[in-house]
């Protein structure tokens, strides 16, 4: 007797046979533990290389193309491409499932030493950066100031332009310190900080020069990483790293107090404003 007759023969029977099932599925998701933010590993390691003041062409001839030469031969590879940009080589690579990413990882880790010594000299090491959803965000926060430095910039140099008579040089610390603390252009901020007139023309005084605020630094030197950290007072240190000369020529339009300083410091910094790479930097120290 066949599975269908014996269904349509005992229908009540049948019936009851879905029921059970139901019940039983929903019992089962009831006590199902669910993760809200599961760890899945993925399958993707990307490797990324800096290498400043290079062009996109001198990053994919000298960087990325040594690099997926010796990548391509990674057990389990399915894919590789890369990008290549202006100071950064990013080189991504795809593996097929079902193999331990750890262990791939430590794989490429041994590829990447081998060709490490095909890259530049002023490239810095290799990092490799493995995708995994702990790195996803949660929460996204975000915060807004009324007014950034170059809006405190237009609304002093407008007044000054007006037959406005003002004093507000007791506000140029904190905005000095506000622009020493920016995240990523504090560099810019201080320089506008100084263009900033606090007192208009009748005031008399003139804004401080650059040379009238007070810079201590100190630097380190690599054969292949040159670092430069400063700060103003009640400021936040601010890092360079491998700076262009540009910017070291900016740095040192400030009245600089060297802190460690081992007398070579201003040598270094001016060896950099002349336009020395790292490798001559690291032989002068």
């Amino acid at each position: 007797m066949s599975l269908y007759s014996s269904s349509v023969k005992r229908p009540v029977t049948t019936i009851l046979v879905f029921v059970a099932i139901v019940i039983m599925g929903l019992f089962s998701l009831k006590k199902l533990p669910i993760d809200l933010y599961p760890d899945i590993e993925t399958n993707t390691i990307m490797v990324m290389t800096s290498y400043q003041g290079a062009s996109a062409e001198d990053i994919e001839q000298n960087v990325t193309r040594p690099l997926e030469n010796t990548l391509n031969s990674v057990e389990h590879l399915k894919h590789i491409t890369s990008n290549s940009k202006e100071n950064i080589s990013i080189v991504t690579l795809e593996f097929e499932y079902g193999y331990d990413i750890d262990v791939l990882t430590n794989d490429v880790r041994d590829k990447l030493s081998m060709v490490s010594s095909m890259l530049p000299d002023d490239a810095n090491t290799p990092i490799i950066f493995k995708f995994s959803t702990d790195m996803i965000p949660i929460v996204l926060l975000s915060a807004q100031a009324h007014e950034s430095v170059p809006g405190l910039y237009k609304i002093l140099d407008d007044a000054y332009k007006s037959d406005l008579h003002y004093d507000v040089s007791d506000m140029r610390p904190d905005i000095l310190r506000f622009a020493q603390n920016s995240s990523h252009q504090a560099e810019y901020c201080v320089t506008l900080v100084d263009q900033m007139k606090f007192k208009s023309e009748e005031a008399s005084e003139s804004v401080p020069s650059k040379e009238d605020v007070i810079i201590f630094f100190d630097v380190e030197v690599y054969p292949n990483l040159f670092l430069v950290v400063w700060k103003a007072e009640n400021g936040k240190p601010v890092v360079m790293k491998n700076p262009t000369p540009d910017e070291v020529k900016e740095l040192m339009k400030f009245k600089l107090v060297g802190f460690n300083c081992r007398r070579y410091d201003n040598h270094i910094l001016y060896g950099r404003s002349m336009g020395f790479d790292n490798h001559k930097l690291y032989q002068q120290s």
